[in-house]
């Protein structure tokens, strides 16, 4: 059927021919309809590549004829052809048609002119199961998206209770991440990357990436690669409570030695620390506590803060080592003074190791162990080492 078939003896949509009266032989007509409802209801076409009629057609098979055609399908391009009754007829497609291509999978919109595919067919047996390959909304999902959306928001919602977002990986080299990205350009990714200890990277450019922090899966303990640098005025707070609650430095194996380091950046001021004991425990002054430990040895050092009675109220610092409940003061330090609270040594050198020169500063003390009469404090005047107890000269 083509075009010049269409009149008022046909339906407009679909040309299937009409009744009419007194007509002859009303069952032709009547089944031609049928035969045209019968190729276009459910439209399956075999194929839509094919110039020239197939060697063998199947009765009822139907191809789109492709341009150039020859043969029994010369000036047919563009139709629907329709195997029945040992012939081809040819009918004209309308706009909006719809029709799966069996040959490739997929189906094609008819939109005036030409045949335009609008995706793989859905996997009934998948759909049948709840499962599908592929889900794009408001986007194209593709083999390694399968899942894409593109929204200006993406809601998981609980369903009264609780609710968990799964990232499942298949062994431990494997990687489960999130990524943030830029312009399709990664930034930051937070997740299991290549191991299972939860690590955070970031990356300036996409390609070279840095990673700030690590949390080891045994110990809980974070590793921060590059250091932590505070805003003015934050805290680092401890929430534990009792006799070991606070923080530690813990250095050594691989890590390397362990050090605590205070850096001044800023081209003002000087670096400093500030040890703080904000409510005074029962005791009369605040109160901190230093341990200096090592594997087998442990020395407590008390430093109390007070204002200091010898001196008119000027605050003053007492050190002190506490050993169980006995406390024995050894230095107390104010701005005009400094007193040494237990018998202290000096440094003892022979006559011919003192040393002089640039770097020594008047009032340096030695003891010289060989000095002319037995040992002896010595005093540096900026020229001469001498004998404390009469000033003589030693070097």
């Amino acid at each position: 059927m083509d075009d010049s078939s269409i009149s008022a003896d046909c339906t407009p949509n679909l040309s299937l021919p009409f009744l009419m009266p007194s007509q002859a032989q009303k069952h032709v007509t009547h089944n031609e309809a049928l035969a045209i409802l019968d190729a276009l209801v459910q439209l399956t076409v075999e194929s839509d590549t094919l110039t020239a009629p197939p060697e063998s057609p199947a009765a009822g098979a139907r191809y789109f004829v492709a341009p150039d055609a020859t043969g029994d399908w010369t000036g047919q391009s563009g139709r629907l052809a329709l195997f029945q009754d040992g012939a081809w007829t040819f009918l004209v497609p309308g706009r909006g048609w719809q029709a799966y291509v069996a040959s490739r999978g997929s189906t094609v919109l008819f939109d005036g002119s030409v045949w335009a595919e609008t995706g793989a067919a859905p996997d009934l047996a998948a759909l049948a199961d709840r499962r599908v390959t592929e889900l794009g909304i408001n986007t194209a999902a593709d083999g390694l998206n399968r899942l894409s959306v593109a929204a200006a928001a993406t809601l998981l919602n609980h369903e009264g209770g609780d609710h968990r977002l799964k990232i499942n990986k298949g062994a431990v080299p494997a990687t489960a991440l999130l990524i943030w990205q830029s312009g399709y350009s990664g930034r930051a990714e937070l997740g299991l990357a290549g191991s299972d200890e939860l690590s955070l990277k970031v990356s300036a450019d996409g390609s070279a990436w840095r990673e700030a922090l690590r949390v080891c899966g045994t110990s809980g303990e974070l590793a921060l690669a590059d250091g932590l640098r505070l805003a003015p005025g934050a805290k680092i707070r401890s929430t534990a409570s009792g006799p070991d609650a606070g923080a530690e430095i813990i250095g050594g194996s691989d890590l390397g030695p362990v050090s605590l380091r205070i850096v001044n950046e800023s081209s003002i001021g000087v670096a400093g620390a500030v040890f703080e004991q904000r409510t005074t425990l029962g005791e009369a002054a605040d109160l901190i506590d230093f341990a200096l430990k090592t594997v087998t040895e442990q020395v407590n050092i008390r430093v109390e803060a007070r204002a200091g009675t010898a001196t008119g109220g000027t605050p003053e610092l007492q050190f002190s080592q506490v050993n169980g409940t006995t406390i024995r003061p050894f230095l107390l330090i104010s701005p005009v003074q400094a007193l040494v609270q237990v018998p202290f040594a000096l440094q003892a050198v022979p006559l011919a190791a003192l040393p002089s020169g640039a770097g020594l500063r008047p009032g340096a003390l030695v003891y010289v162990d060989d000095a002319p009469g037995g040992g002896a404090p010595a005093c540096w005047d900026g020229q001469h080492w001498r004998a404390v107890h009469d000033r003589t000269v030693l070097a």
